[in-house]
């Protein structure tokens, strides 16, 4: 940084600095604590500090993810601070580790204070990924997939958690009973009690006819034959069972209702069949008074209509139409054989326990244990409150666009089901619970702008919900008729670009004067890895890659890297790779040239010398990458110190241990100046360094240097408040404005950070 003449008077006076030797008078230190302190706060850019600020803005959280999937088999786990899916996102590693059915992976990681969730990934041998989105609870992330004892297969078509039903009479039954019944007529009056038959090979034109059977014992007409109604004949009135036998058929005419009126109601057993013509509809007016309408032969009609609210409609045959329309709640379609809709009203419910195709889905949805629906568009009239349900190993495929909002879809809460999405268009208030996993196609393409992503996340946030990959979940289910094509996960999936999570120290260089706190006199890049054993999480290395970003300053800057609390006897060695060459820098500088420092007790690695001289300008002492003079690359060092105790999964340092400092030559010194981070200020200073202690008690929560996750520091001249308005607040309250790093002033009137 440039330094203002009023500042170098206050050197020259002592005023500001307790460590010139011609500053002290008769043995007397002519420090004066008072008039520093002004200095200190005339210059920081922020008044009314939090007194309980400590400028951290990480945090450490406690990691324990479990696997119950194949045995013997080593899953990878990863943490991330965002959706790695997203091709186009920029989700940054936190940790890395494996975990089986006897192992789960426990760790510490380091995270930003300002993250409250987390997404974690599970890859499987095959590269095939899921991802679960969890909170940080009480500085704690825990994730499990899978189920305990749970087997990814589908289960047997038996039992299938739909409800299953059985006409009153059997058609052998009802066949017994056709054999001494009289043939309808024209002119046939049916009283309550009564049975009529068509016979086989005959075909009936007429009218179904009753004055209306309203209670007691109820009439009976069979079909053997055909009842092809004309004219406005196809009306059924209240109190007959209509039963169509295997050789028996009813025909819908054009532009014509069948109408069974009352608890009139239709029964077709296996073979039978209702035919209907173009238009042609059956419509219930009062559902059957809620008795069970049946179907195990073919239907095919443009229109089931109902207006009642209790009837049951059931299916187990193969029944096509172009519209399903229940007019009220309460009317259900059980279905446990092959149905095909092109359209539902918003009413309809439908408990599915076989094979179900719908163009258009308005309604409410159940799918039994082992059963598929194929849906073209679901709810693409926006009905609010759509519930789906789903059984065990049941699958969802939507084709189409998926309207979310209000919906509330619920999984089995003992085994798995799938639901396949194509593209979704909106979900506000969505709610999943229960065991489900969901593929997304949409996630493997450029979604960086779609608005459903982080709802959708947010409505699975800490529940039995599982993201997958298209094509990637690990629910088998086998192709048959009430499942349709089944689910074979793919053989392998695509590699996920991985980064780790980088924290920018930057630093101010004038201390102890005040600085112009733009936050870019050094400023250093950092990433952390650990080499950990396969299966057990062991912990051998730890790797540091160090990358000097910038240069804010003209004078000879070095940096350094204390282990905070670690003993020497915990590190069996550190080596170094990468940038070495920024270590060439040490030589004739303020700190040692060795892999650590030999005085103290602490372990402190030496990093580099001199900023100016890694970048080839020792001699043109050029401000770097602040502002006007850029470099033509970025030099990383890594820096590796190999554990002396490898049983650990728990990382014996985290960046609570990181203490980066840089130092100067502060005019005669035989010691360094250092400057740390205000959270190592009870440390002191390295055996070597001053940190001038005088000083610091006089600075409070003043502070020169910072460590930001992933941090845009201002360019040179612009305070960290111009450049980040909400650090001001953040400054004056710890606990609000946690990320303000992510929001740089919207001013453009000038150039207020480094890109």
């Amino acid at each position: 940084m440039k330094l203002k003449s009023s500042r170098l008077l206050a050197v020259s006076l002592c005023v500001g600095v307790a460590i010139l030797s011609s500053c002290v008078d008769n043995e007397k230190n002519l420090f004066d604590a008072e008039q520093t302190k002004e200095l200190y706060q005339n210059a920081f850019p922020v008044k009314d500090i939090d007194p309980d600020m400590d400028w951290k803005t990480t945090r450490n959280a406690q990691v324990s993810i479990g696997v119950n999937e194949d045995w013997g088999t080593d899953y990878k786990i990863q943490i991330f601070d965002a959706n790695p899916l997203n091709k186009s996102g920029h989700a940054k590693l936190l940790a890395e580790g494996s975990a089986n059915q006897e192992t789960r992976f426990e760790t510490t990681l380091d995270c930003p204070m300002a993250l409250n969730s987390v997404y974690v990934l599970r890859t499987d041998t095959q590269n095939r990924h899921l991802l679960k989105y969890v909170s940080i609870d009480n500085n704690r992330i825990e994730a499990t997939f899978g189920i305990q004892s749970a087997v990814a297969k589908a289960s047997p078509a038996s039992a299938n958690g739909i409800e299953t039903y059985t006409p009153e009479k059997s058609e052998s039954e009802v066949i017994a009973l056709a054999v001494n019944a009289p043939e309808l007529t024209s002119s046939t009056v049916i009283k309550a009690g009564e049975i009529f038959k068509i016979r086989k090979g005959e075909t009936f034109n007429h009218r179904i006819y009753t004055d209306g059977i309203w209670s007691g014992a109820k009439a009976t007409v069979i079909i053997e034959g055909t009842w092809n109604p004309q004219e406005n004949l196809q009306q059924i009135e209240t109190g007959i069972d209509v039963y169509v036998t295997s050789s028996g058929k009813i025909i819908v005419p054009k532009d014509k209702e069948l109408r069974p009126n009352g608890r009139s109601r239709l029964i077709v057993f296996a073979g039978g069949i209702i035919e209907g013509e173009d238009n042609s509809k059956i419509y219930f007016p009062t559902a059957s008074n809620g008795e069970y309408n049946y179907n195990a032969g073919t239907i095919e009609v443009d229109e089931i209509h109902t207006d009642g609210s209790n009837g049951v409609f059931y299916n187990c045959g193969t029944m096509k139409m172009n519209k399903l329309n229940f007019q009220n709640i309460g009317a259900r379609f059980i279905n446990q054989g092959k149905l095909e809709i092109e359209k539902t009203s918003e009413h309809v419910t439908i408990e599915n326990g076989c094979y179900l195709k719908v163009e258009a889905f308005n309604g409410h949805l159940k799918l039994g244990i082992s059963c598929a629906a194929l849906i073209e568009e679901y709810n693409p009239e926006k009905h609010w409150g759509r519930t789906l349900t789903m059984g065990k190993s049941s699958m969802l495929t939507i084709t189409g666009n998926t309207e979310l909002s209000g919906a509330t879809f619920t999984g089995p809460s003992d085994a798995y089901s799938l639901i396949k999405i194509e593209e979704i268009e909106s979900l506000e208030s969505f709610k999943s619970s229960g065991n489900i996993y969901y593929e997304i196609k949409e996630i493997d393409e450029n979604i960086s702008t779609e608005s459903w992503m982080s709802p959708f996340f947010d409505a699975l946030k800490n529940s039995e919900g599982v993201i997958a990959k298209y094509g990637e979940s690990p629910l088998i289910i086998p192709a048959g008729e009430c499942t349709g094509e089944g689910n074979t996960p793919n053989t392998g999936g695509e590699d996920i670009e991985t980064k780790p999570i980088s924290y920018t120290y930057a630093f101010e260089d004038n201390y102890p004067l005040a600085g112009d706190y733009d936050f870019n006199d050094i400023v250093m890049n950092v990433s952390t890895e650990y080499d950990r054993e396969e299966s057990t999480n062991k912990i051998r290395k730890i790797r540091y890659n160090i990358t000097l970003n910038a240069v804010g300053a003209s004078k000879k800057l070095g940096a350094g890297l204390r282990l905070a609390g670690i003993s020497k006897n915990a590190v069996e060695h550190v080596t170094f790779s990468g940038h070495t060459a920024m270590r060439e820098t040490l030589v004739n500088s303020m700190f040692d040239n060795n892999n650590t420092e030999n005085a103290g007790s602490e372990i402190v690695i030496p990093l580099f010398g001199d900023a100016h001289q890694v970048y080839g300008y020792g001699n043109d002492r050029k401000m770097l990458n602040t502002g006007q003079n850029k470099t033509n690359e970025l030099y990383t060092l890594e820096v590796i110190i190999t554990l002396t105790d490898k049983n650990q999964t728990e990382p014996l340092i985290t960046k609570d241990n990181l203490d980066f400092f840089i130092a100067y030559t502060l005019g005669n010194q035989n010691k360094r100046t250092e400057i740390h981070l205000y959270e190592f200020r009870d440390y002191g200073a390295t055996a070597n360094g001053d940190i001038h202690q005088q000083n610091l008690d006089v600075a409070g929560q003043f502070t020169w240097a910072i460590s930001v996750p992933d941090f845009k520091y201002p360019i040179e001249g612009i305070k960290i408040t111009e450049a980040y308005p909400l650090f001001e607040k953040w400054a004056q309250n710890h606990t609000d404005n946690l990320e303000w790093y992510e929001y740089p002033t919207d001013k453009t009137d000038k150039k207020y950070i480094y890109e």
